[in-house]
């Protein structure tokens, strides 16, 4: 499975093109879960790392993040749902090696989305 042909869906460019414009920009996206492994159903949501360009990020800071990144896919007229995962990059760094954490998997498992769109 090409990373092109899992991210061909419309909903997924949509939410990429808008995250991507959220102000600060996140670092990375990685698409993981059922769409990343090529499993997707039709309702099957969208899963996302969302790793920002900060070091780490308090549970305040990762809330205001997330909502400016919820606030993002608001307009959006989305299909399916979009659950979104946010770590600052050091944070990403240190759960990359953790055997179990959803971090983890997302980065073993994911597909890198161009954030640069």
């Amino acid at each position: 499975m090409t990373l092109s042909s899992i991210t061909s869906g419309s909903d997924l460019q949509a939410v990429t093109k808008a995250l991507s414009g959220v102000d600060p920009r996140p670092r990375r996206l990685v698409l993981f879960g059922s769409r990343a492994r090529g499993e997707a159903r039709p309702d099957s949501d969208i899963d996302l790392l969302v790793v920002m360009a900060q070091p780490t990020l308090s549970p305040t800071e990762r809330q205001l993040a997330l909502r400016s990144l919820r606030a993002a896919l608001r307009p959006l007229p989305l299909k399916v749902g979009v659950d979104l995962v946010v770590v600052g990059e050091q944070d990403a760094q240190d759960l990359a090696g953790s055997r179990w954490h959803v971090v983890a998997r997302a980065l073993r498992e994911g597909a890198e989305l161009d954030v640069t769109c």
